[in-house]
């Protein structure tokens, strides 16, 4: 049995464990569930069947305004060289360079 379909095994589980008690909270306090957890399982459940219960991946966002691997290198440096130095004064210096940051 592979990690995806023990997954969807235990969703599957808390919906019929609810189903049989007829009770949500008490089948969510019973499998470590949130409540609000079940109800997404649910309705997940309702529209795509197991399927759908399947984990999603949660990957990191790629967002747009990062910071360029150059310019963090030259900050690394400019940092090391002048431990003593701020934000600001990094900054500051990345600008009398050419750099912005």
């Amino acid at each position: 049995m592979t990690k995806d379909q023990k997954i969807i095994r235990a969703k599957v589980g808390l919906l019929e464990l609810a189903k049989q008690l007829g009770n949500v909270s008490q089948a969510c306090k019973m499998m470590g569930y949130s409540r609000e957890s079940f109800y997404r399982f649910k309705e997940l459940y309702e529209t795509g069947g197991e399927l759908a219960l399947q984990e999603l991946t949660r990957r990191k966002p790629l967002l747009a305004n990062r910071t360029p691997p150059e310019v963090k290198a030259i900050i690394l440096e400019l940092t090391l060289e002048y431990p003593a130095y701020g934000q600001t004064r990094i900054a500051n210096e990345m600008r009398k360079l050419g750099n912005s940051v």
